[in-house]
Order: C-alpha cells, then structure tokens, then sequence
C-alpha cells in the first residue's frame, strides 16, 4: 500500500472514530490521567466491531492491514492504537516489533488488548511472556504477566524448562 493510500486510509478512520466519539467518556478518561492527544472516547465493544470491519475491507490484503497497523500504532490517539494490535495480522508481526510497541506503551488498556487481540496468537507468544516478566520494566513484566494467563486460557502449558 503506498505512502498516500496509508495516509489516507487513517484520516477517514479517523473520522469515522470522531462520529463515534461519545464525550463524556472521553472527558472521564482524561480527567482519570488517560493524556492522548486524541481520546474519542470509543467504548472497547465498538471499537472491536469497528475493527472486525476493517479486516472485513482489508481481508485479502495483509500487507495493508500491516501497514495501516504500523501507522495507527504512530498516532497518539487512544483508538488507533488499540485498533493498530486489533488490525495486525499475527503472522507478520516480529519480535522487535513486538518490543517496540511494549516501549512505547504507556497506559495497561494498550497492553492488555494488545496481548488479547494479538500477542497471545504470536508463534513465539510463550518466549515473549516468559522473557518480558524477567525484565526489569514494568510494563515489560505487565504484559508478560497478561500474555502468560491468555496462554493458560487456551490451554497451553508451560515446557518443563520454561517452568523451571
């Protein structure tokens, strides 16, 4: 997808964003130190089917869902980044990627849909819970943590090495 297309890709969600904005939310947030430059203010359950229709619009191309993912993840607007870990499709996600977005995550709703709506599908989900909660960070160990019982809850057990 070219530079353009991106471009404006993001400017019409977010003007779709801005008609769901529900204000009073919005102010709640921020008054409870949630310090976006943008908060709509999108409640989470529209906000996760406003992202099921955006995979619906960009379903064969992954290439652009990863593109637009990236993008939405630069933008200091709480619903692009919440839509950037409901868009990338888990299969092009790295670990340096994955490290990059837990550093530059600053509040726990962006850790704990990211690792719902992608880190726990990662192939290397149970090496990256289990190496982020022996780091030092906090947000590093958060997300570790939170990955770790979505693995429990698909069923997944540790290797006896890992459990060690």
């Amino acid at each position: 997808m070219a530079s353009e297309e991106i471009h404006e890709a993001v400017r019409l969600i977010k003007q779709e964003l801005r008609g769901m904005m529900n204000g009073i939310v919005s102010q709640s947030m921020r008054e409870k130190g949630l310090a976006y430059k943008v908060n709509f203010g999108v409640e989470l359950p529209r906000l996760q089917a406003y992202a099921a229709e955006l995979i619906q619009r960009t379903a064969s191309d992954e290439d652009e869902r990863y593109s637009l993912a990236l993008r939405l993840w630069s933008e200091n607007i709480r619903e692009c980044r919440l839509l950037a870990g409901m868009l990338m499709p888990p299969e092009a996600m790295d670990e340096q990627t994955a490290e990059l977005w837990v550093e530059q995550m600053r509040f726990p709703e962006e850790a704990e849909c990211t690792v719902m709506h992608l880190f726990q599908h990662l192939s290397l989900a149970a090496d990256l819970a289990f190496r982020w909660i022996a780091r030092e960070e906090p947000m590093f160990q958060f997300c570790g943590w939170l990955l770790m019982a979505r693995l429990f809850m698909q069923g997944r057990e540790p290797s006896q090495r890992d459990a060690d």
